[in-house]
């Protein structure tokens, strides 16, 4: 497994496990996986699990976040490899909506899965349904009329939060209610473009710590292969402005990108963006080796 990977990993089975609650269901999974468990616990409770699952086997670590990621009947799951997983539940009289928010939100390197464009004919709907719900890293409500009234998305709702995976309320025609408003909504859904929405959903999806490193991987590779300079720009600047500080090596992976692809060389905001981005990371590793690099081309 590739150290970043590792660690998207290791971020995401502390924050699943955090989500389960009290330290004596985290203690049986963690000891049924092999890991070693201590009475004495201190700080927060993702913190002690990451430093626990920081130096575990790797084989027992991928096991350990496919059984929090839930049931593994109907492995065709309905995604794209290396993108972040957004489940979009909505009415069906409303399918135009979610279509066009899934193709903005494919620019950040988000697979949104829409039931009506993503389930293949022939494939049994409920199951893959199924599989998308219990293997999704977040799922979006859009809350048109007739949403409340629909018992799948009331239910499609329910496993998300069941799971306690990130549940963000985009509101069109009412706010959000019940359990569902509890989690911060992006407001005024109708009278934004879906490029403007698919933004300001991906900026609430960084800001929650469940979800942030995964989503940061998915926009790291995406812009890695940016085809545009509009590309460029724009998911830098996410990354630099709206982001959690990247690893070295996704910083790294960036800086190597640049060298290759000529859409990243030309954009003129990317490389002050990288620079905000390295300077970031905690050790200023790269910001020291970017000044030098900088200082050695220009002797």
């Amino acid at each position: 497994m590739e150290p970043g990977t590792r660690v998207d990993t290791i971020m995401r089975v502390a924050a699943s496990l955090e989500a389960r609650g009290g330290w004596t269901e985290i203690d049986l999974i963690l000891s049924e996986f092999g890991y070693p468990t201590d009475e004495t616990w201190y700080g927060d409770t993702s913190s002690h699990v990451i430093e626990l699952l920081q130096y575990g086997d790797t084989d027992a670590l991928v096991a350990l976040d496919a059984y929090l990621k839930g049931p593994t009947r109907q492995r065709e799951e309905p995604w794209e490899d290396e993108h972040f997983r957004l489940f979009l539940t909505h009415v069906a009289t409303r399918k135009q909506a979610a279509y066009d928010l899934k193709s903005c939100l494919a620019r950040y390197g988000v697979d949104a899965f829409v039931a009506h464009a993503d389930i293949e004919p022939g494939k049994e709907w409920r199951l893959v349904i199924e599989s998308a719900l219990f293997s999704c890293d977040a799922l979006a409500g859009l809350l048109h009329d007739g949403f409340r009234e629909s018992p799948w998305c009331d239910q499609e709702i329910g496993i998300a939060l069941g799971r306690g995976i990130p549940v963000v309320p985009i509101q069109f025609d009412f706010p959000p209610y019940g359990f569902f408003g509890s989690v911060q909504a992006v407001n005024n859904g109708v009278n934004q473009a879906p490029a403007t929405l698919a933004h300001n959903l991906v900026r609430v999806l960084l800001k929650q710590h469940i979800t942030a490193m995964t989503l940061v991987g998915a926009i790291v590779l995406r812009l890695s292969r940016a085809t545009s300079i509009q590309q460029a720009n724009t998911l830098s600047q996410l990354l630099a402005d709206e982001a959690p500080p990247l690893s070295r090596d996704q910083a790294g992976q960036l800086r190597h990108a640049q060298e290759r692809n000529s859409e990243l060389r030309e954009a003129v905001d990317f490389d002050r963006h990288l620079s905000s981005i390295e300077a970031k990371i905690p050790d200023g590793a790269f910001a020291r080796a970017r000044r030098a690099l900088d200082s050695a081309r220009s002797s």
